[in-house]
């Protein structure tokens, strides 16, 4: 939300985030807390090539056949 990083920076005082898909650099960025006071705020990119999330499920559709199941399943709700 709007509001994510500065509940992370008043609620939990982190100084980075790391849940951005926009960019794959980290940046600094500046962040009002909700006193108005601005913070510098590191962002490290979120990407699944430095997440070990890939490595828990094969990725994409190995067959035609599981793209089909899935598309198929999608529809049939």
């Amino acid at each position: 939300s709007p509001n994510t990083r500065r509940l992370i920076l008043d609620e939990g005082g982190f100084l980075y985030d790391s849940d951005y898909y926009g960019d794959d650099l980290p940046f600094w960025t500046k962040v009002s807390d909700s006193q108005g006071a601005e913070h510098n705020h590191l962002i490290v990119p979120y990407t699944l090539d430095t997440n070990d999330m890939r490595f828990a499920a094969p990725q994409g559709f190995n067959t035609a056949d599981h793209f089909f199941t899935y598309l198929r399943d999608a529809f049939d709700v």
